[in-house]
């Protein structure tokens, strides 16, 4: 096979062989553990064979070809693309150096097939690196055989497209089955070219038995009862709606899907319970999983461990300047340390210090809140700590950074929107600090409008300038589809706080700007059996059994202040214009206070404890993480029945 030139070959089938070697096991239901050792063997069989194939090539070349000679002359055969290199002419030949220029080229994504040619030349070797160039098409549409809407696939019509975007799209879908129950699902992706430059993503589903958890049993010195723990649970708790009845039966309970990346979600949920309430020994982890049918049962093995009172809490900032020591009240537990390290999250981010982490040390100590227990690097002695009593010291090390200003920001996918518009919307402004919030909040406002897609801080890409500590935000948009209909209200007959209506309405064609950009404005139809409201208020109303009404308006955006949320129909007159206007505002800005965004996100933070009861260990070591999850409105319940009740008015057409 070698003929005096094949040294070294990376070609798609090659990749494929090796994607058959490293998918996951099909049709088994693993112990939890085994899924870590699997993933382990899937990378050492990747790894080995791959070196293996190389160095069976390379010593076929061993007798004609040998290490350091000179290299005469270098080629690249097959592409117009300006490539790098480190094979150079005029260097000697080593056989890792090529392995390495392999491995680059194929990284870029850019060929189906590479393969290297050594060839004798007078007083050296000749190199030529053979390439076939990828053949990408652009997506026309994505078929899902049987098709589904719990599924999302995040590829847009354009997009460019090859065998290798049609594989990972199956295994994003898979994993996407796999999270929802169905552990033995498969995905088929498939590439037809259907005319020149396009071609139809197909996906083949095959979801297989979806399983639930209807049981869940902690096992162990847990030290609280099992419906305490139970309420710990996130993703694998069972929610019961309705209670069960002696006699009248076991009630209505929503059973959650099983998949593992559920359980080790909740695994480290109780973890950070238990260390919220002291017991910073917790041992917390999955001792089985029993199928029957679709349903599966969870066994939980916990040893709380012993209960410790805090001696002495500090929180350390590290910044550019310096260091800050804040200490907090003796014997504070985890739930004050989380309050402490969300408030130093939320300075870090109105300061525009992006690079914020922190984690926490968890340290033995030998006294009552007198002791000082980082004073002294020192072990403390096994004997010491068992005369103690049941004491740590905390201590959380918060690493800010440097603080970034706003730089750029830009707009892409709006077609039938002004920048000028959505730039209302925006919170930033540019060359003030970056705030994470206030980007929160301009998304916030994005999503109210109405105008575009739901857009998610993953669609904002972010470009760092670590010279000028500037970050320059583009944020990609989809528009909405210009028009539509909708026939929606109560079938019970006369219904005023929620009427039979049928609406048809499109958005005016972007002609115009400022308060005057069409675009924003929308323009319905609408068709209603009963009169709507107070009918002595719409003399015109009075008597009809299908009352038609044509309504033009702007939707509320905020920062226009009067400029936006009213509508105008002339069949209500100007009191039912009034009223629907101030419906349509309070609606908009509901929508709005819905969420806070100004808190921050969940933050998990690292738990490093100290040496064993005993010695047995000699450094820190990882236990857990202290999930701080995010502070709750205490009139958020308010905020979200407020809006649905202007939700079930349903007597303006939002188009």
């Amino acid at each position: 096979m070698c003929n005096n030139k094949l040294m070294e070959r990376k070609s798609t089938s090659d990749q494929f062989s090796k994607r058959w070697l490293t998918s996951p096991l099909r049709h088994v239901r693993p112990h939890f553990p085994a899924v870590v050792l699997h993933r382990r063997l899937r990378f050492v069989l990747s790894s080995s064979i791959t070196s293996l194939m190389f160095l069976l090539q390379v010593f076929s070349c061993q007798a004609q070809v040998s290490e350091g000679t000179l290299i005469r002359g270098l080629e690249i055969a097959g592409t117009q693309r300006r490539v790098h290199l480190e094979t150079r002419v005029g260097d000697t030949l080593e056989r890792t150096q090529i392995s390495r220029d392999v491995h680059q080229l194929w990284s870029t994504g850019w060929f189906d097939d590479i393969r290297v040619e050594a060839a004798s030349e007078p007083g050296g070797v000749g190199l030529t690196f053979y390439v076939v160039e990828r053949h990408r098409y652009s997506l026309r549409r994505v078929e899902l055989k049987p098709s589904t809407s719990t599924l999302a696939l995040k590829i847009k019509p354009g997009t460019p497209v090859d065998r290798e975007t049609a594989h990972q799209a199956a295994i994003a879908l898979r994993n996407q089955l796999v999270e929802q129950g169905h552990l033995d699902a498969e995905v088929k992706g498939e590439l037809v070219p259907i005319q020149y430059g396009l071609a139809d993503l197909r996906l083949s589903l095959e979801p297989g038995q979806r399983y639930r958890i209807n049981e869940v049993r902690f096992s162990g010195p847990t030290g609280f009862d099992p419906e305490t723990l139970e309420h710990a649970l996130r993703l694998t708790r069972i929610r019961r709606i309705l209670p069960a009845l002696p006699g009248l039966g076991k009630g209505w309970q929503v059973l959650p899907p099983f998949s593992y990346q559920r359980v080790e979600t909740d695994l480290e949920a109780l973890r950070s319970f238990y260390f919220s309430q002291g017991y910073w020994d917790a041992a917390v982890n999955l001792a089985g999983v029993d199928f029957s049918g679709k349903d599966s049962r969870l066994t939980i093995a916990v040893d709380a461990g012993r209960h410790y009172n805090v001696s002495r809490t500090q929180v350390v900032k590290s910044l550019p300047g310096g260091e800050t020591v804040t200490s907090l009240d003796n014997n504070s537990h985890g739930s004050e340390l989380c309050s402490c390290l969300r408030q130093a999250q939320k300075e870090a981010e109105r300061e525009g210090r992006v690079d914020f982490s922190v984690k926490a040390e968890v340290e033995a100590t030998d006294g009552p809140p007198n002791a000082n227990p980082f004073g002294s690097s020192s072990a403390i002695s096994s004997d010491k700590r068992a005369d103690a009593g049941q004491w740590v010291a905390l201590r959380a090390r918060v690493e800010a950074g440097s603080p970034y200003t706003v730089g750029r920001i830009e707009f892409r996918g709006n077609h039938n929107f002004s920048d000028s518009t959505l730039r209302r919307m925006v919170v930033l402004n540019e060359g003030n600090p970056f705030d994470f919030g206030q980007l929160r909040q301009t998304l916030n406002r994005l999503n109210s409008a109405g105008f575009i897609k739901p857009i998610t801080k993953d669609q904002v890409m972010i470009q760092r300038d670590s010279v000028a500590h500037q970050l320059d935000l583009t944020l990609n948009l989809e528009e909405r589809a210009r028009g539509g209909w909708s026939f929606s209200g109560s079938l019970e007959p006369p219904n005023i706080i929620w009427p039979l209506q049928f609406v048809v309405g499109s958005h005016l064609p972007d002609w115009g700007g400022a308060a005057l950009e069409l675009s924003t404005y929308f323009a319905a139809l609408s068709l209603s059996p009963f009169p709507q409201l107070i009918p002595q208020s719409f003399p015109l109303a009075v008597g009809m059994r299908w009352m038609p009404r044509f309504s033009v308006g702007r939707p509320y955006l905020p920062a226009q202040g009067w400029r936006s949320g009213f509508v105008i129909s002339p069949q209500l007159g100007w009191q039912g214009s009034l009223l629907s206007s101030g419906l349509m505002r309070t609606r908009g800005i509901a929508s709005i206070l819905n969420e806070n965004p100004t808190e921050p996100p969940g933050l998990a933070v690292p738990v490093w404890r100290g040496p064993k009861e005993g010695g047995r260990e000699t450094g820190p070591r990882l236990a857990g993480s202290l999930v701080c999850e995010a502070r709750k409105s205490r009139l958020g319940w308010a905020r979200s029945a407020g809006l649905t009740a202007l939700n079930l008015l349903g007597v303006l057409p939002m188009i």
